[in-house]
């Protein structure tokens, strides 16, 4: 291995000579405290960045193990380097980058932390003059670069109860999610928790009220560190949460389904945690639908096929493939969804009775278990609900006052059906309704994955089986949920999905 001194000689060479010769730096370096590899360099000041790796040692960063002794602490400690890295590189070195972490802790493809060794991968734009390498420039940027290294990657560069904080806090979420089902819970919201915005969804509301569980709504959850957390618990029902305009009712149903994914500390929604099963229903006109089952949610028998549907048919299609692909809790907002799948019958009189869609509480009718919570001042859904929460000022208040005795199970899932290519699949471009979360890695991440799939959708796996497939993360990227990679395969063009029989 090369060292950093040999480094140096080479961009003293090659300085002021055609920015191709910047290729000769290609290699591995010893420099000192860490290990540079420069695996890709650019051929002009124009194309794609380099892209290099720094590598420290467990032994050498000083982390203690009980930071990364689990998968739990060991992502929550990865993406809290990521954080500590890329707000460096926007202040300190502004030629380096790796994509900005969002609300959300995730697993993720910039850094990695291993047993014996933490790597961070990043783009470098390496400098110029006109057409030519800049190496002295350079040798100054290595310079930065070293201090963002030891800022990032060393144990002594942090505060030891922020970092802490961060990695219990992600571990607590795991556990609780782990945890929610066994309980009786889809989702799970802790007192204290801060649920409404700031406008660009990066921080909570300043001045906020927080969330407070009243009465018989409370639950309490042990966690491995820290005491108990006490807070309101959705249930594997059918729970309806109704409220006036501006009482906190979307807010708590979009702050739920941000619970699939853990959140930082301070972002308020830490502890709102929900099953990562969970699916959000919303209008998805214009979508495409391949060989979809429809029939546990319309008086449709026959399997939709269609390069365009709008309105309550693609939702109920979309809740179709959710449910094969694993899904059993539905989150519905009347705001965001149709009147229709939202049950809403009596304030449309007879146009619904002609509709050929069942409303979302006919789940009921199952044979699995599934379950929903539907945001609405219906009355159809305030009186079919199995509990019904009411937001008063940002807070619950329990106020079923009728509980409806089950409906013998008389429906069944859709069956699996088999992506098959045909002609090379496509990604369609529209997103919407898939509410993926805010991270900018996230989608390109889900297609991604699917684009290393596309060899084994030969009509030999379900889409439930292929989702599931484990997938190498690169520099760029993050684990991605399940549900995600199968909804998103369910608008790939090109791709037929078919059924045995």
């Amino acid at each position: 291995m090369a060292d950093r001194e040999s480094l140096l000689k080479i961009l003293k060479t090659v300085d002021g000579k055609p920015y191709p010769k910047y290729k000769e730096i290609t290699g591995t370096y010893d420099m000192g405290k860490y290990t540079l590899h420069v695996d890709d360099v650019q051929g002009s000041p124009s194309s794609e960045h380099s892209k290099m790796r720094a590598t420290v040692s467990m032994a050498k960063s000083g982390f203690p193990e009980d930071t990364y002794s689990n998968k739990s602490r060991r992502v929550a400690l990865a993406d809290l380097i990521a954080r500590r890295f890329w707000e460096s590189a926007r202040t300190d070195l502004k030629n380096v980058s790796i994509p900005r972490p969002g609300q959300e802790i995730l697993e993720r493809g910039s850094v990695t932390v291993a047993e014996k060794f933490i790597t961070v991968s990043f783009s470098f734009d390496l400098p110029s003059a006109g057409k030519n390498v800049a190496g002295k420039t350079l040798t100054d940027m290595l310079t930065k670069l070293d201090a963002m290294v030891v800022g990032a990657l060393f144990y002594k560069s942090y505060k030891k109860s922020k970092l802490y904080n961060h990695i219990e806090t992600s571990e607590n979420a795991d556990f609780i999610r782990q945890n929610l089902v066994e309980k009786g819970m889809n989702s799970f919201i802790a007192d204290g928790s801060i649920l409404p915005r700031r406008d660009d969804g990066m921080a909570p509301m300043i001045d906020a009220v927080p969330f407070k569980t009243l009465d018989k709504l409370e639950r309490v959850i042990e966690v491995p560190n820290g005491p108990p957390i006490r807070g309101m618990g959705i249930h594997l029902e059918i729970t309806a949460i109704v409220g006036a305009s501006g009482s906190g009712r979307s807010t708590l149903i979009d702050a739920i389904y941000a619970g699939v994914h853990n959140h930082i500390p301070g972002d308020g929604r830490e502890y709102v945690i929900t099953v990562d099963d969970a699916f959000y229903v919303s209008k998805a006109d214009g979508r495409s639908a391949n060989n979809v089952d429809v029939s546990s949610f319309t008086k449709i028998k026959e399997p939709i096929t269609s390069e365009c549907i709008n309105g309550p048919i693609a939702a109920s299609v979309s809740m179709a493939e959710a449910v094969e692909a694993g899904c059993r809790f539905f989150v519905l907002d009347e705001d965001t969804s149709y009147p229709t799948i939202m049950g809403t019958g009596s304030a449309l009189g007879s146009v619904i009775k002609d509709e050929t869609i069942f409303s979302i509480l006919n789940i009921r009718e199952f044979k699995e278990n599934v379950s929903a919570l539907v945001a609405g001042n219906s009355e159809n859904v305030f009186s079919n609900a199995n509990r019904v929460i009411l937001m008063s000022a940002f807070n619950p208040v329990d106020v079923s006052y009728l509980m409806v005795d089950p409906l013998p199970p008389r429906l069944s899932l859709p069956k699996d059906r088999l992506p098959l290519i045909r002609n090379g699949a496509e990604f369609s471009l529209d997103t919407e309704g898939l509410g993926f979360p805010s991270d900018q890695s996230y989608e390109p991440s889900v297609k991604n994955i699917l684009k290393g799939m596309q060899e084994e959708m030969d009509g030999s796996h379900t889409v439930t089986s292929l989702a599931s497939e484990g997938a190498f993360i690169p520099p760029k990227g993050v684990a991605v949920r399940r549900m995600d990679v199968a909804m998103m395969m369910n608008r790939m063009r090109n791709l037929s999905m078919i059924r045995r029989t």
